[in-house]
């Protein structure tokens, strides 16, 4: 599973999303477009670049919703990401 970033011109943040290919990246971001789920400010507005990070577990951290998440790859977790406290008992004993 890769992280693929998408940068557009004007915004700071890239818009991220987590997929195993480019192209199946590729088809989220346009899945997300059409189907009214991208973010207004992403509207009408040039895609400049994108970048690709390979996840490796425990090593690539977010956080989502005030929540710190670990990676631990898709068979250890659904989405392949666990919160930290969690990711502390079940790896790091």
């Amino acid at each position: 599973m890769k992280l693929y970033s998408f940068y557009f011109s004007g915004i700071a943040k890239p818009l991220q999303v987590q997929a195993a290919s480019k192209q199946q990246a590729r088809l989220k971001l346009q899945q997300l477009s059409s189907g009214g789920f991208l973010p207004k400010q992403y509207h009408n507005i040039a895609l400049v670049g994108e970048t690709v990070t390979t996840l490796v577990f425990g090593v690539n951290e977010r956080i989502l919703n005030g929540v710190r998440l670990v990676y631990v790859g898709e068979d250890n977790a659904k989405g392949g990401w666990i919160n930290f406290e969690e990711f502390e008992k079940k790896f790091c004993k």
